[in-house]
């Protein structure tokens, strides 16, 4: 009796040990570092020639990341070669694609309600380069930019799939095409892709979280204030190993944006952008292993404790009235979704950065002097008359870099407006303008 006794009170105290452990005592496997560093050997690999949007390459990407999630016994929410899309143009159509698959939840009444964990796939592919006489390909690895991002995407499906049964909400993870030609492929699943986009109730950005230095750790921006979130983060700091910092500089533009513009509460995490971010020195031998591991244990626990949230996840909504918009502040479109985009001298946006912004813009010497390059973002609006109004940038990378960029883009001739049933309407770009140095000999 005494035996049984011991026996059923060993029971109920590793049953209380269990319930205890924090939510990092997951299903794992010892080899978490050697995971990642498996997909991004795939994602960098020279034969992949950069992932460019609409490339071979991309969809060798796509097919990969479809096996990968297939093989995790998750739901695929499309075929091997993806849920695909085009981005046409005139001149340079893209046939792109995103990769989806979905982790049930297992809570009857919150299981309809998801979370996005996103991150893309696409990169700036290569250049053609002559050196004394013989033809090379310089190819764009992208190791933080974003095969960081897509490793942690895949071993974070791996953990979830292993663990579903502590997961309320369903999680959906996405891969997305053509991030880097404006962030077609989320735009595409948040508007036309997904018909359930209303139970959305977070999105959740891997974007650049490959590496660490001393001064740039895990950061996280809100895209717009989300009170849970912010609970959220708070409760789990003193559980988790490492913490992420709240931003205090403009967040970089990535696939959290059209999330954003459907009222859906997003969060950037990212270590930011280094000097290498857009280069061709950002390469798989600069991205720390067992950093990135460290973001999977946090980033595991953010997912599980918001799919878990006991109440409603949404954006905070001051009691203030709104004033209604007036007639200038209409409503205006992406290219992807009018009938006729703008052109720019009988071409499109690629025309107007080859033919206007590069011929025109100079490298400010105080940025030449202090090494600063990488990617200014540039967003303008086409109006109805063909005008280039509304010009902003990013600021996370140099004020002079920036205003160059305005000054050039302000200075466009006028195009060519687009049309939507036959009207002109208001056309919004983003377009990525690369500053990048020329090695001294």
């Amino acid at each position: 009796m005494k035996k049984l006794l011991f026996t059923y009170l060993l029971v109920f105290f590793s049953i209380i040990n269990v319930s205890l452990l924090s939510a990092q005592n997951m299903v794992k496997q010892s080899n978490e570092e050697e995971l990642l560093q498996k997909y991004c050997d795939f994602f960098t690999s020279d034969s992949l020639l950069g992932r460019k949007a609409g490339s071979e390459g991309e969809l060798k990407t796509a097919r990969y990341v479809y096996d990968q999630l297939k093989t995790m016994n998750l739901i695929m929410m499309c075929g091997r070669d993806g849920q695909k899309f085009i981005i046409a143009n005139k001149q340079d159509s893209i046939y792109s694609r995103n990769i989806l698959a979905i982790s049930e939840g297992y809570d009857d009444s919150l299981r309809n309600e998801y979370l996005v964990i996103g991150a893309n796939m696409d990169h700036f592919g290569y250049n053609n380069l002559n050196v004394d006489g013989k033809l090379f390909k310089q190819i764009f690895q992208g190791a933080n930019n974003n095969a960081s991002g897509m490793a942690c995407l895949l071993e974070l499906a791996r953990r979830i799939s292993l663990n579903n049964f502590r997961f309320k909400r369903s999680v959906i993870f996405a891969a997305f095409g053509a991030k880097e030609k404006g962030m077609v492929g989320s735009w595409y699943f948040v508007n036309k892709g997904f018909s359930h986009i209303n139970d959305v109730v977070l999105m959740a950005d891997l974007n650049m979280v490959g590496r660490k230095s001393r001064d740039r750790s895990l950061r996280y921006y809100e895209g717009d204030p989300c009170l849970e979130i912010k609970q959220i983060i708070t409760k789990l700091s003193p559980n988790t190993y490492i913490t992420p910092d709240k931003g205090t500089n403009i967040a970089n533009i990535s696939d959290y944006l059209a999330f954003k513009e459907q009222k859906i509460p997003t969060v950037l995490f990212t270590t930011g952008g280094f000097s290498t971010y857009n280069a061709r020195l950002d390469v798989k031998r600069n991205l720390d292993y067992s950093y990135m591991d460290d973001v999977c244990d946090y980033l595991y626990n953010f997912i599980m404790a918001a799919a878990n949230y006991s109440g409603d996840i949404e954006l905070y909504k001051p009691e203030l009235t709104v004033e209604k918009h007036t007639q200038e502040e209409k409503k205006y479109y992406s290219a992807y979704e009018i009938d006729q985009s703008p052109t720019f001298f009988k071409g499109n946006e690629l025309k107007f950065l080859q033919d206007w912004i590069y011929k025109y813009l100079k490298y400010p010497e105080s940025a030449v002097d202090e090494g600063i390059q990488g990617i200014v973002y540039v967003e303008f609006i086409i109006d109805e008359k063909g005008n280039v109004t509304n010009v902003t940038t990013s600021e996370n990378l140099d004020v002079l870099l920036e205003s160059e960029v305005k000054k050039v883009v302000k200075a466009s001739p006028r195009w060519k407006p687009g049309k939507l049933e036959g009207e002109p309407v208001k056309v919004k770009y983003k377009l990525p303008i690369e500053f990048k140095l020329k090695r001294r000999k």
